[in-house]
């Protein structure tokens, strides 16, 4: 489901927001395993089976309690999630935060999920987080990589540079309007890119932007 290759989808691509039941209902668009699709749907169904184990252990009322109390709270980080017409946290997209909240994600994921020596997220499971598929090697769970596109034209962050100049183990997630964080684990960095939106928004280069800010370190 987290990288996109279980063939569920609904049609839409990641930045718009169905309903979680809709995408809760959503059937196989392609057989798994033969095409990344990117799509909110799987996202959706996850949340679903989150919000089950979490609601049945009976310390958290929804998936966004749950957040909060293992890795909001404890990062001081305020994220808002969006919710559907049942109340249903959305985790596609929607979610409200500043820039430096949204970085503190990204850093404790280039730190191997380690905050002020405590271990909120397992390294394992971060280490498998940053490994893309057969299908997709630009995307891991939840993640854009810096590796070489497979084709010409396709959609997502453009992480890696032709000149080598952003380290193979960049990864990043994007926002509304262009909206970016990066992490580079092999360069200690994090980086925050925001926008007002705009018609410049398709004119302009993740890797180009990484290289640069890179190059001044």
């Amino acid at each position: 489901l987290l990288n996109q290759t279980s063939g569920v989808g609904l049609g839409l691509r990641g930045m718009d927001i169905p309903y979680a039941l809709d995408a809760a209902r959503a059937e196989l668009r392609v057989d798994p395993l033969t095409q990344f699709l990117d799509d909110p749907a799987p996202l959706h169904v996850f949340a679903e089976i989150a919000r089950r184990k979490v609601t049945a252990s009976g310390r958290d009322t929804d998936l966004e309690s749950y957040l909060g109390r293992r890795l909001f709270d404890p990062l001081r980080a305020n994220v808002i999630l969006s919710r559907d017409s049942g109340g249903t946290p959305i985790l596609s997209a929607g979610g409200r935060a500043s820039l430096p909240d949204w970085a503190k994600l990204a850093e404790l994921i280039r730190r191997g999920g380690i905050h002020r020596g405590r271990a909120l997220v397992s390294a394992a499971v971060l280490r498998d987080a940053q490994i893309g598929s057969y299908l997709q090697p630009r995307f891991g769970l939840g993640l854009w990589l810096a590796a070489r596109p497979r084709a010409a034209g396709e959609t997502g962050l453009d992480l890696a540079a032709r000149d080598g100049s952003v380290p193979p183990d960049a990864f990043g997630v994007g926002g509304a309007d262009g909206c970016r964080i990066y992490a580079v684990p092999a360069a200690s960095v994090v980086v925050a890119r925001a926008t007002n939106g705009g018609a410049d928004q398709a004119n302009w280069s993740d890797a180009a932007l990484l290289s640069a800010v890179l190059g001044q370190i």
